[in-house]
Parts: structure tokens; C-alpha cells; sequence
């Protein structure tokens, strides 16, 4: 029963065996037993690969800036990090480094007060965004 399920539901933990056995047929075995009989039936453990969470770059008119890749969930702190390595590094690569506007959405780490306050501190000129009702009237 265990290596019908392993094949049928590859990346489940042994403890998540242990759990299933446990309450839908009241057997109760060690998630080192599982993985003896998981092993012992030629099945190996598999690790899922490491993949970043998200890529953060810069595009303008004329090319693409530096991309970054975050390997955590992103945060104030994260962003802040990425646009103090990145972002002026990516102007001076594109030419622009005392004429360009950096756009942001309304993300809660773009407007968190941390991000707010660094960008008061290391000022591009920035496009503010409009909340969710207002309109741009051309």
C-alpha cells in the first residue's frame, strides 16, 4: 500500500505516509519505516530543485537593465536590497542614469515605509502611481 501510493504521489514526505496510514487505516508505523520500505523497493528519495521565487529587472526605451533573481519570498527589505545594487547600476548601463523615472505599482513592499523613507534618502524621480479609483484624465 505504501509503494502504490509513492508512485502515485511522488514528492509526499514519509511523515505524510506515517499520517495517512495512521488515519485511514489506524496502523501506526515511524516515517523511518516508511522510507525502509519505500527504499527496500527500489524507490528513492526526491528533492524538489531549488527554483528563485522571482526575477526583478529594469526595462527602458533603449534596452534592459540588470536582472536580479530573489531566492526568498520578497519583502521591503528585499526590494530595498535589489534597487540599492541594481537599480542605478542598471541607469549607468542604459545611459540614463540622471534622466530616468522609476515607475512602481501599489505593492505593499513599494510602499511600505522603509521603501519610502530609502527612496526619500537615494532619490530617482519616481511616477507616482494612482490608487485604486482615481483616474488620469489627458
Amino acid at each position: 500500500m505504501i509503494v502504490r501510493s509513492a508512485t502515485n504521489k511522488a514528492m509526499t514526505s514519509a511523515q505524510n505516509f506515517t499520517n495517512e496510514l495512521r488515519s485511514s487505516c489506524n496502523i501506526s508505523v515511524s516515517a523511518q519505516t516508511v522510507r525502509n520500505v519505500l527504499h527496500s523497493a527500489g524507490l528513492k528519495a526526491k528533492t524538489p530543485r531549488k527554483k528563485p521565487y522571482i526575477s526583478e529587472g529594469y526595462v527602458a526605451h533603449n534596452g534592459a537593465g540588470n536582472l536580479a533573481f530573489i531566492d526568498s519570498k520578497m519583502n521591503a527589505l528585499a526590494y530595498i536590497d535589489v534597487l540599492g545594487h541594481n537599480l542605478l547600476d542598471s541607469a549607468q548601463k542604459l545611459s540614463m542614469e540622471n534622466t530616468f523615472i522609476l515607475q512602481q505599482d501599489n505593492d505593499p513592499k513599494h510602499t511600505a515605509i522603509v521603501t519610502k523613507t530609502w527612496l526619500l534618502y537615494h532619490p530617482p524621480r519616481r511616477l507616482e502611481t494612482l490608487h485604486n479609483l482615481q483616474i488620469l484624465i489627458l
